[in-house]
């Protein structure tokens, strides 16, 4: 065997062996997502369905609607928030104010590119049902523009494609997300496993 494929195998066994580590450590956290998301949809989990007889009743409905209303009120008003980012720059030395207003008006520039604020609303839906809501920054985007001018050499108008990168933001759904079960915070995680289901093409 080779070592490039040896070297695959070793890598792919590394890698499982922290994902199965990190699944049974969130499986806890599974149980209460997975009830407060049926709550939410204004319903009963299954596992708590299975516990009554067919005979009787499906179990109060005040508890579930109340908690449907609870979320979609935190996140009316979670999302204006987001929605909005506002910010304000302070120079540390006497640079002027045009400097500081220039490069602010670039990083709005690049937040409204990013759609940060639509980002940020996906995530308090999570962050309401669930309590835990994720983002991923950064993420290198690519912006694709054209632009038109007259050719010098043949004083037609011509077209030229323009590509810009710039950090983006992408939510994270929780159940994509594994973390180090035995960490305190994610700075000091040893690492974190998002799973990406891939589909044929």
């Amino acid at each position: 065997m080779s070592t490039i494929a040896t070297a695959k195998r070793e890598l792919v066994a590394y890698v499982w062996e922290r994902f199965e580590r990190y699944r049974e450590g969130r499986r806890p956290f599974e149980a209460r997502w997975n009830e407060a998301y049926h709550n939410t949809l204004g319903e009963y989990a299954p596992a708590v369905q299975g516990q009554w007889r067919a005979s009787e009743q499906s179990g109060s409905r005040v508890f579930v609607r109340i908690t449907r209303q609870r979320v979609r009120e935190a996140c009316r008003k979670i999302e204006p928030a987001m929605r909005n980012i506002r910010f304000d720059l302070v120079s540390l030395d006497d640079a002027p104010r045009c400097d500081t207003l220039a490069i602010k008006s670039e990083i709005e520039r690049i937040l409204a590119m990013a759609r940060v604020g639509d980002r940020l609303t996906e995530m308090s839906w999570d962050a309401a049902w669930s309590g835990t809501g994720i983002v991923r920054v950064p993420v290198l985007a690519e912006s694709h523009s054209t632009a038109f001018g007259r050719d010098p050499e043949s004083g037609l108008w011509a077209s030229t494609p323009i590509s810009e990168s710039y950090p983006a933001v992408e939510t994270v759904p929780i159940w994509s997300f594994y973390p180090d079960p035995d960490a305190p915070d994610i700075e000091q995680a040893e690492g974190v496993i998002q799973f990406h289901r891939l589909h044929p093409h």
